[in-house]
């Protein structure tokens, strides 16, 4: 069943293969716990992947064992002597180790009282080597587009020489066409005469806010270009629920002057830290709410809402009650060049501090100096959790308006320089 779908996705044979071998040894594993446990399988799929989802009743051990095969997937380049104790497997394990290697991505999920392991298979690119085009000269667009194909032959080669440190996934045009054409991704080509591409714009959604990137302008394009690609994104996502549009990858075109700055965030590139700012643009009226708050974070915290001009109820958390679970939880997403990793608590329990460190671990492991977690104000208990990650050297950035999915976020950073 995997396979077929997969097939369908558009992956090759080879790569569904891998998926389906990938999800067999998952279900064999997980075939082996109670016996009330109901495994429910579902596949997903749009033509750059395919997902399978395992979803059944969160217990400690299921949370514990996942968990291990997430860690696994960091960890994938290990020798499996390194590999066992550094993602907590254990010897009866080591199918999810062999579950986590064959596919690109696992990712945990939780669900009221389900857990969700997720495996991604990304669908295999060859290297373009597709000539760039000279630049075009300097002009005003004569229309903005839908992206095709030839169109982003043109901006992939001329980006990678203008623009080296653009996302490497904004690289390859097939990949952006097939992003583009299941909607994981919307965009906009800039055209000028004959054709010629004269920057674009790409945004995406998550949960309720987008997330932009770009604009881009190729060589020589002035930035009234810019303004205009900003126009048509903000008047697209305008039709739609979204209430805000954030930037993080910024670029030097971007009219920051229509955004109002969250904050920043300091990452390490090329072996030098540099301060990232963090933009935002709300669309729709704020519909104000309550967030928790730890009395120590509560001053930093309401000084974010009075610079953002948001209203706020800051509600302050009591004494905090006894964890009944033995094992906490997270999510993860990694970039495409692991350069950054998201942590998202999604179940809390005793080892919370020794399971982070286990990710800050795994993260030095494989050379990931920019580590992130997501944390939901508008739920309680991850706003308990903010003594423990001021004591493993994280530290708050900057409240996200309406990026959870209750209310706010809150982007913590761990501190490298320090830690």
């Amino acid at each position: 069943m995997v396979a077929k779908a997969a097939e369908v996705s558009g992956l090759t044979v080879d790569e569904s293969f891998l998926l389906a071998q990938a999800c067999g040894e998952v279900h064999g594993f997980l075939s082996q716990g109670p016996e009330d446990s109901q495994l429910d399988w579902r596949v997903l799929g749009g033509r750059s992947y395919a997902e399978a989802q395992v979803w059944l009743p969160a217990r400690p051990r299921t949370w514990q064992a996942l968990q291990a095969c997430q860690l696994s997937g960091m960890l994938r380049d290990h020798t499996r002597e390194r590999l066992l104790p550094a993602a907590g497997l254990k010897p009866g394990q080591t199918s999810l180790m062999r579950a986590a290697r064959a596919v690109e991505r696992v990712s945990l999920r939780a669900e009221e009282r389900r857990v969700g392991l997720c495996l991604r298979k990304e669908h295999g690119y060859p290297d373009w080597e597709g000539e760039p085009l000279a630049p075009a000269p300097s002009q005003p667009p004569q229309r903005l587009d839908v992206p095709t194909l030839a169109g982003l032959q043109e901006f992939c080669s001329r980006l990678r020489l203008d623009q080296p440190e653009a996302p490497g996934w904004l690289s390859h045009p097939q990949r952006l066409a097939d992003l583009l054409a299941c909607e994981e991704l919307q965009g906009v080509l800039a055209y000028g005469l004959q054709d010629r591409v004269l920057g674009a714009m790409f945004w995406r959604f998550r949960n309720r806010i987008v997330d932009g990137l770009g604009p881009y302008l190729l060589q020589g394009q002035s930035k009234e270009l810019a303004e205009s690609l900003l126009n048509h994104c903000l008047k697209a996502i305008g039709r739609t629920p979204a209430v805000g549009l954030s930037v993080s990858y910024i670029t030097p075109a971007l009219p920051v002057d229509q955004f109002e700055l969250l904050g920043k965030v300091r990452e390490l590139v090329s072996r030098k830290f540099r301060e990232v700012p963090i933009y935002f643009r709300q669309l729709h009226e704020d519909p104000g709410g309550f967030v928790w708050s730890t009395p120590e974070l509560e001053p930093w915290l309401r000084e974010q809402y009075q610079a953002l001009a948001l209203a706020r109820e800051i509600r302050l958390l009591g004494p905090a009650s006894a964890v009944q679970s033995p094992y906490s939880a997270f999510s993860t997403q990694a970039s495409g060049e692991r350069s950054r990793l998201v942590l998202r608590p999604i179940h809390t329990g005793q080892d919370f501090s020794d399971n982070l460190q286990r990710y800050l671990a795994a993260a030095r492991e494989i050379a990931c100096p920019n580590v992130f977690l997501e944390m939901e104000l508008s739920q309680s208990w991850q706003v308990s959790l903010a003594q423990d990650l001021q004591a493993l050297n994280f530290r708050p950035c900057y409240v996200r308006p309406l990026g959870g999915e209750g209310l706010d976020l809150l982007i913590w950073q761990h501190d490298l320089e320090h830690s």
